[in-house]
């Protein structure tokens, strides 16, 4: 068995992201970029276009299993570009303030 210098023997995506220090650098510089901002708004204006386009007949009585599965999609896409743009930040934990010494008379 290979040893590692870490004890996460199965890292998440984001720890082998920030485990490369070239990669998060990259990452983050091309999520500031004006542009990588402006094609996410396009791509997803078009996505929003291409599901109401489908075969929605309002007569349909799975019309309403349509309307839900489009709106599901939309969110999961929205939610696929909320989690790219902050996969290269780090999550601040909490610090515990010691109150013990607080005087309660």
């Amino acid at each position: 068995m290979a040893t590692t210098n870490s004890p996460v023997l199965n890292p998440t995506p984001k720890a082998r992201l920030f485990a490369n220090k070239t990669a998060l650098s990259a990452h983050n510089e091309l999520v500031r970029r004006e542009d990588l901002q402006r094609s996410f708004e396009v791509a997803m204006a078009e996505y929003y276009a291409q599901l109401m386009m489908q075969d929605n007949k309002n007569d349909s009585p799975s019309y309403f299993n349509k309307c839900a599965e489009a709106h599901l999609k939309a969110k999961g896409a929205a939610e696929f570009i909320q989690i790219f743009k902050s996969l290269g930040q780090e999550i601040q934990r909490p610090v515990i303030v010691d109150r013990d010494n607080l005087q309660q008379q």
